[in-house]
């Protein structure tokens, strides 16, 4: 059994030897990045939320140090719609103290200081784990050798660029631990409060992973060591009590984050994405991924140096030494096989194995025992990690056979070097020198192949050196200088036409002057997200619940949205909606086509304003999504209607008559066509195709065209059909000449796919196409984690078209079936739509005033209605009429509302984050309760005395 002591004298050398190393580790992996010209930025989630983030954070921290006595800003326009921006930063940066750093710098240097404290932080996460070692009677090679094993995996590489604040729980579960092995030893709590407390504030998703890795690790402390050498009680006490005061200190931030999850999108997912086992490519990777994690799935990402293996099995023969190391890698290693447990770890949603960093502690420290146990290593054991080795370079060669990746070849290079070594110089004096040396050179092989960007797809999703900082400050072109600077409006884009590059699209909100209705956020409002899935949103996610919505006409003009950016030559700059028209355009390179054009509408509605007809929730749910949308411009929908003039909506709508052709071998001798009649679709991509046929066509013109689709259900072939299709189609493509045409291979690549990719073919997508748009809605795969959901129903907007299509060609993206029910309709937008918006817009609310978490405005009503808005719905809300205190309503099943009666009206909105105060009051006891548990006994000591 391994002593984890506090009186062992070390020298502080070892953490001058980490410096170093880190250093020129640190310069030869992040430099390979500087050297093909590509920044620290990765083009999907740092660029699209964490810096944009950081960056307003910043600006916030800048204004509250400026004025330290304004009020807090708890509600941003800026986020979406408008959103609680305590909650949605509190995921993020309010709880993290690297943002806080950025302070020491000026605002202009954010973006630099962000790509510094990527590699801070991995500093940090290794200086953790030297901290934590050095209670173990291990030599400077094995705290070291350790360190930069915990330090340079592929998950903290990943994490370091895509999810930096994912390396906070490395840093903190080491410190953790030591926490928990000071109370058991009869310290002091304090150091254990410290570390939880951060646990709580840093994020709430890390406090519930490394919650449970605290409580198992405890649990088997306490069987396999301490159980017979402490009070149970007591010891149970001083944990809880303990607890209970760092969740107090805590809550100012985690009382509001809870809040905010349980009210969010996230609410009500899908456990575990509806798996109760991974696909079998899976399991065929996992032995893999120990030494390498790019080939990972559901965040297996493990990637280790070599000599890890070896530590492993050394582990495992001598587990009655090393007894609670081997229990929880074990444990680890079942929980691993079920996605159960990757979704209890997630919150009860998608199977996302990020838990596993709670096995990187074991592994690492194991590997410092072996480098320290060379010397012992006796025959047996040799013939034992032999026999190991042979078995697990079997396991790891089946999905190098499989796939055909070359990515594990070097990391078995080294594991079988790792073997040599110990077999020539185990008993050598400096052994433990000689393994820490190729430990090195491993970790530089890989670490610089990893940033490569000729071996490692990752690394070419970086953004170029500087091309974030010039996108931000030049993102329309200047277009929006020229617009008013006011929260009585918002601006969007087109789908898939704000395209950038390197997979980066614009979802967020990175100019502070405008309101862009796109959002990208972990934590988003649920009434939101229910109003984008009530309207049959075929953009929503649970991250991203609006986006565009579709460039649907109404559903923009409801938002507020005045004013619409566009790119020439990208796709969809067509797909205007109806009242859009140009206003300015500009080129920001003369020689090139490429424009920014800005449109601008007068339809769109005012952010507050009020109906006197209003529909029940009831009655609105049982209209299709396009006569809910055309809605929004007639009534509100609210839950209670008794007293109100419940007006019978008439919407001017029409089914489009339809028929589907499909075409199989189009252009071939053997062409067939035949009609569609059943709502199945047995489709081959190589060989058939669909045509929607619309009947009429003239009678729909001047329309927006919505394809609704309902009961989506997709049938993938078993594995035999799959090999049967692919070898089919090999045989019969019309541009296969004859040695192309080999039946054998065709099958084994079927069959590579299906292990490679999974059998299911969870993943597919169903597109229309016309000479405006092609528009899709995707089923994505069950590994997509958090994006994952069950497509069932969806509305597919086409565009505003003055001269209807006669036809339109219908995308199945994968072999199988197919069934859907099709709905086509024309929404027709001309005078009698646009005499609507007018009218609401003479209803608006008056002399609007924004204020810090507040707007203002004025009104007379001649009748009993509804003060209605495009502003989010949140507990957090209160209002006042005529400095009366007023409930606020939710209308349209999603935005805040009030009745009012008939006469004059001055009404205030008022925010404050929900938990928020509450919090605070709890934080400031928790801190009172532990310094009163401080000074108890030094107050009992001086009572004494006297």
């Amino acid at each position: 059994m391994q002593k984890f002591r506090f009186d062992l004298k070390k020298s502080k050398m070892t953490y001058l030897y980490y410096i170093i190393i880190f250093a020129i580790l640190a310069c030869l992996i992040f430099g390979t990045y500087k050297l093909a010209g590509y920044s620290l930025i990765q083009s999907h989630d740092p660029a699209e939320q964490h810096l944009p983030v950081l960056e307003n954070y910043r600006q916030l921290l800048g204004e509250f140090i400026n004025h330290p006595f304004q009020p807090l800003q708890m509600w941003s326009w800026k986020l979406g719609l408008g959103a609680d921006q305590f909650q949605t930063f509190a995921y993020y940066v309010i709880g993290d103290v690297f943002a806080y750093i950025t302070l020491l710098f000026p605002s202009s240097a954010v973006v630099t200081v962000y790509q510094l404290t990527l590699i801070l932080r991995l500093f940090c996460v290794g200086l953790s784990f030297v901290f934590f070692a050095r209670h173990f009677k291990l030599t400077n090679s094995a705290i070291l050798g350790g360190a930069i094993i915990y330090t340079f995996t592929s998950f903290s590489l990943y994490s370091s660029l895509m999810q930096p604040f994912f390396l906070t729980p490395f840093i903190l579960f080491p410190l953790i631990i030591v926490g928990i092995e000071k109370i058991l030893q009869g310290f002091k709590p304090h150091f254990f409060i410290f570390t939880f407390s951060w646990m709580f504030i840093s994020n709430f998703y890390f406090a519930i992973v490394l919650g449970i890795g605290a409580f198992v690790y405890l649990v088997l402390r306490f069987i396999y060591y301490y159980r017979k050498n402490l009070s149970f009680f007591k010891t149970a006490g001083t944990f809880l009590i303990s607890t209970v005061i760092s969740l107090l200190i805590s809550a100012f931030i985690m009382l509001p984050s809870i809040l905010a999850v349980f009210s969010s999108t996230r609410s009500g997912g899908l456990f575990a994405n509806g798996l109760t086992s991974f696909p079998a490519y899976y399991y065929i990777n996992l032995p893999a991924q120990l030494l390498a994690g790019g080939v990972s799935s559901f965040w297996v990402k493990f990637g280790f140096s070599s000599l890890a293996v070896l530590a492993l099995f050394h582990l495992f023969y001598h587990w009655k030494h090393y007894p609670l190391m081997t229990t929880s890698l074990s444990i680890g290693l079942i929980m691993l096989l079920f996605p159960m447990f990757g979704a209890m770890f997630n919150g009860f949603q998608a199977p996302s194995n990020r838990w596993i960093l709670l096995l990187f502690v074991p592994i690492s420290l194991g590997s410092a025992f072996f480098i320290d146990s060379l010397k012992k290593i006796t025959l047996p054991e040799i013939k034992y990690l032999s026999i190991c080795l042979g078995i697990y370079l079997l396991l790891v060669s089946l999905p190098f056979y499989i796939n055909g990746t070359t990515e594990i070849f070097i990391p078995v290079i080294f594991l079988i070097s790792f073997f040599v070594s110990i077999l020539l110089y185990r008993q050598a004096k400096n052994s433990g020198r000689i393994i820490f040396g190729l430990i090195l050179v491993n970790l530089i092989f890989t670490g610089v192949s990893f940033a490569s960007p000729f071996t490692n797809f990752y690394s070419k999703t970086l953004m170029p050196s500087g091309s974030y900082q010039k996108l931000s400050s030049n993102l329309f072109d200047g277009l929006d200088n020229s617009l008013p600077k006011s929260n009585s409006f918002r601006v969007s884009t087109i789908s898939q036409n704000y395209n950038f590059g390197s997979n980066y699209m614009l979802r967020n909100n990175l100019n502070n002057d405008l309101n862009l209705i796109n959002s990208y956020y972990s934590i988003q409002n649920g009434a939101v997200g229910l109003f984008s899935n009530r309207l049959q949103n075929a953009q929503y996610n649970n991250n991203i619940p609006i986006e565009n919505f579709d460039d649907r006409t109404i559903a923009n003009n409801f938002f507020g949205v005045k004013y619409l950016f566009t790119h020439s030559n990208e796709p969809n700059e067509s797909k205007i909606p109806y009242g859009y028209t140009l206003f300015k355009t500009k080129s920001e390179n003369k020689n090139k086509p490429e424009k920014t054009n800005l449109y601008e509408t007068k339809n769109n509605f005012p952010l507050i304003y009020w109906q006197s007809d209003v529909t029940s929730n009831q009655k609105t749910a049982k209209l299709s999504a396009s006569d809910q949308e055309r809605q929004l411009a007639k009534t509100v929908s609210i839950a209670d209607t008794s007293g109100f003039n419940q007006k019978q909506s008439t919407f001017d709508t029409k089914n489009v008559a339809y028929t589907i052709v499909k075409t199989v071998n189009a252009g071939e001798p053997n062409e067939t066509k035949t009609r569609v009649t059943n709502n199945h679709y047995r489709n081959n991509p190589v060989s058939d195709s669909y045509q929607i046929k619309i009947k009429n066509a003239k009678k729909y013109q001047n329309s927006e065209l919505h394809l609704s689709l309902t009961n989506i259900k997709h049938q993938s072939l078993s594995s035999k059909e799959q090999v049967n299709m692919a070898i089919f189609n090999n045989a019969t493509k019309p541009d296969n000449q004859l040695l192309d045409t080999n039946g054998p291979r065709s099958a084994q690549k079927s069959l590579r796919k299906q292990l490679t990719t999974g059998s299911s073919n969870t993943g597919y997508s169903i597109g229309v196409k016309s000479d405006l748009t092609t528009n899709s809605i995707e089923q994505l795969g069950i590994e997509n984690l958090s994006f994952f959901k069950v497509l069932s129903d969806t509305t597919l907007n086409m565009g505003y078209q003055k001269q209807m299509p006669k036809s339109l060609d219908l995308l199945l993206s994968n072999s199988g079936t197919y069934s859907f029910n099709l709905k086509i309709t024309a929404v027709p937008l001309g005078q009698t739509y646009t005499n609507d918006v007018k009218q609401i817009q003479k209803n608006k609310l008056n002399s609007l005033k924004f204020a810090t978490n507040r707007v203002s405005g004025k009104i007379t009503t001649d009748q009993l209605g509804i003060l209605t808005s495009s502003i989010p719905y949140s507990t957090g809300w209160t209002a006042t009429d005529n400095g009366h205190s007023v409930p606020v309503i939710k209308t349209n099943s999603a935005f805040i509302g009030l009745k009012l009666k008939k006469g004059p009206h001055h009404i205030i909105y008022s925010y404050q984050t929900p938990g928020l105060s509450t919090g605070f009051l709890l934080s400031i006891l928790g801190l009172i309760v532990w310094g009163s548990y401080s000074l108890t006994p030094l107050i009992w000591r001086r009572l004494r005395r006297l």
